[in-house]
């Protein structure tokens, strides 16, 4: 499944799905998150490497109760997961770690992202 807002790029033999929110209202970023959730509950458990690209994304506090069920839900199927663009929001990314109880890695050049998505997928997986 290749949107719009979800693209794959492969880079030393590790393919990244990249979901793109840059610039989204908080409907439009529930709307791309949905669709990258339902692509990331397909795929086998552990498996899924995901950049997300999030520089000026709107958020609201009932946007982010939603954008946390949705990481629960997608937790077990994600190999490594990072996000670039949050700026000053980083420290929310610490928070939405906790309460959805993932490590999303924040990233503010894109990159270094890919760097430590590649490197963490290389990784022996954890049972």
């Amino acid at each position: 499944m290749t949107t719009p807002h979800l693209t794959f790029e492969s880079a030393d033999g590790v393919d990244i799905a990249v979901a793109d929110y840059r610039g989204c209202s908080v409907d439009e970023f529930l709307a791309r998150v949905r669709l990258v959730r339902d692509w990331i509950v397909l795929q086998p458990p552990r498996s899924a490497v995901v950049l997300t690209l999030a520089a000026g994304v709107s958020y609201r506090p009932d946007a982010m109760r939603e954008l946390v069920a949705i990481l629960r839900q997608t937790k077990p199927h994600i190999r490594a997961s990072a996000i670039v663009g949050l700026g000053h929001l980083t420290l929310l990314i610490r928070v939405i770690n906790r309460l959805a109880a993932r490590d999303v890695e924040a990233f503010e050049d894109i990159d270094e992202a890919r760097s430590w998505l590649r490197e963490q997928a290389r990784k022996p997986t954890q049972p």
